[in-house]
């Protein structure tokens, strides 16, 4: 395995993105924070971690894991992107992930609409843009 997406999804809009995203980058496999086994996070090269926002915050699910200090431990040295699905694309979104990580591990960061406007050839622009940024960092074997 070369990358491992870690994301939390309510309502499945940010299952949609993760699935779209595994679609077009091979290696990748996805798994939500609550699946989430230590050895999974040890055979990925880099990491994709992905948070739905609601009421302003992350979801709980990523916020637990985050805080996890076994977990901050096995990433330290991991090369991360992130991203997160909110009605809004506010940049202070993007800093509740960032106040959990070594910023200089963070090579990607995006913030993606939510469903306000359900899968449209924008959504699928946004994600194309966020795969293209990936592939430029990881290479897409």
């Amino acid at each position: 395995m070369r990358g491992l997406i870690l994301y939390e999804s309510r309502y499945g809009t940010t299952e949609d993105i993760v699935r779209r995203i595994r679609e077009e980058l091979k290696g990748v496999e996805t798994l939500p924070c609550s699946k989430l086994s230590m050895q999974n996070i040890e055979k990925a090269e880099f990491l994709i971690i992905g948070s739905p926002i609601y009421f302003e915050r992350l979801s709980k699910g990523v916020e637990r894991l985050l805080k996890d200090t076994s977990f901050q431990e096995k990433i330290k040295d991991k090369p991360l992107a992130i991203f997160t699905v909110s009605f809004g694309r506010h940049k202070r979104y993007l800093s509740l992930l960032k106040r959990f990580l070594k910023r200089e591990n963070i090579l990607i960061e995006y913030q993606f609409r939510g469903k306000v406007w359900i899968f449209d050839r924008r959504k699928e622009e946004e994600i194309y843009e966020f795969v293209e940024k990936v592939r430029r960092f990881y290479g897409d074997r």
